[in-house]
């Protein structure tokens, strides 16, 4: 008998203070064990909304907008000429991954923009030219989801999910970890026939989904499942990092999107792409995790390996996670991972030449790093490329 499966509808206030209502925390503290997804009710139970409603009608269209635009424009603005990983995107962009336990291979198919927030890496976000009030759009509705994902990390730690991380107290985590987060979006378009990504897991916190359709899949119980699409409600779930600091009590679970259209309503239609528009939540720059416990160094394992060993002991590493996202950057698109192989064979040239070996350009690859992340203490293993759609 196959096992139960079943995606929770939560609702979580929006706004600090407001009580969570105890069932609704049990339901969290259940679906972040089985599996780490949850519909979010965008109400909130207090007579509010994680998101306004017309802010939504508003970036989709804004999202609509991107898209149009010819694709010369598009590639003027591509990610791999830019300095700060911004703008347009497809899956050539990608370098390739896949974590479907079968080992079958999804040829991963779409298209997207990337933004993110001015303190990652460096600010400013690209769009064709003509497209500057959608981008702009985009922007504030980043502002809206990042504080829809602050409320869900509050309940997080109110159901006393990183309770063995030593953080109980909401209030407390917020200001300590998320005053100034570091978070981005993608807009991204499906096309109407073979429309996917390949299997993979989130690796920052957490991922905030407004899904525009049906055709995403979660891996549990040796099973693929669909995650049910409800209009209103976001799809949350966590990545490899937090599944590491909360040492095994929150789970960072394996996905996909299979998408072929039907026709739209009404009979006769023709198929439609799918879009969506994921936000990630990671922590302030500068933050530091110890990723361990839940058996070793299991949940470590779920960052890949990236870290400095704790010094205790132990098997549980020391996570800069601003340099952690960093490394997934250049472990997920092909520019940036040429670059890093460029950055350490020119000193790798020269140290070889001045007698210094491959130590020369593993020491210069950890300078780079450690430039590029503000200062913070980048470490020099990186796990393996993951991607999130």
């Amino acid at each position: 008998m196959a096992p139960s499966f079943c995606i929770p509808l939560i609702t979580l206030p929006s706004r600090a203070g407001d009580a969570i209502a105890p069932d609704q925390l049990d339901l969290l503290r259940q679906a972040c064990l089985d599996h780490g997804f949850f519909l979010l009710n965008n109400e909130d139970g207090h007579g509010g909304f994680h998101i306004a409603p017309e802010k939504i009608d508003r970036v989709w269209a804004a999202a609509a907008d991107l898209f149009d635009a010819p694709m010369e424009a598009k590639r003027a603005v591509s990610v791999a000429s830019s300095t700060n990983n911004r703008g347009y995107f497809s899956s050539a962009d990608h370098a390739e991954y896949n974590k479907d336990p079968s080992g079958l291979v999804i040829k991963d198919n779409k298209e997207g923009f990337f933004f993110g927030s001015d303190n990652l890496i460096a600010p400013g976000n690209r769009v064709p030219p003509g497209k500057a009030a959608a981008g702009a759009e985009v922007e504030s509705y980043m502002e809206a989801g990042r504080a829809a994902c602050v409320a869900v990390m509050r309940a997080i730690v109110a159901a006393g999910l990183l309770a063995e991380a030593g953080e109980t107290c909401p209030d407390a985590f917020v200001a300590r970890y998320l005053s100034d987060p570091v978070y981005m979006a993608k807009c991204l378009k499906y096309p109407p026939s073979n429309g996917n990504t390949d299997a993979h897991t989130d690796y920052g916190c957490i991922t905030l989904l407004l899904p525009g359709d049906r055709g995403l899949e979660v891996h549990v119980g040796g099973a693929w499942h669909p995650v049910p699409f409800a209009p209103g409600a976001y799809v949350i779930n966590f990545g490899d990092l937090l599944a590491a600091w909360s040492r095994g009590a929150v789970r960072s679970t394996i996905h996909r999107v299979l998408y072929n259209s039907t026709a739209t309503a009404g009979g006769g239609g023709a198929p439609k792409p799918r879009y969506s528009l994921p936000l990630f939540l990671h922590p302030n720059r500068g933050t530091v995790v110890r990723a361990g416990g839940g058996g070793g160094g299991a949940a470590a394992g779920a960052v890949g390996g990236f870290g400095a060993p704790a010094g205790d002991g132990s098997s549980d590493l020391l996570v800069d996670t601003y340099s952690y996202v960093l490394s997934r950057f250049d472990a997920t698109y092909k520019h940036r991972a040429a670059a890093a192989a460029a950055a350490a064979a020119a000193p790798a040239a020269v140290a070889a030449a001045a007698g210094g070996g491959v130590e020369g350009a593993a020491g210069a690859r950890g300078t780079e790093a450690e430039a590029e992340a503000g200062g913070a203490t980048a470490t020099a293993i990186v796990g393996a490329a993951v991607d999130s759609a």
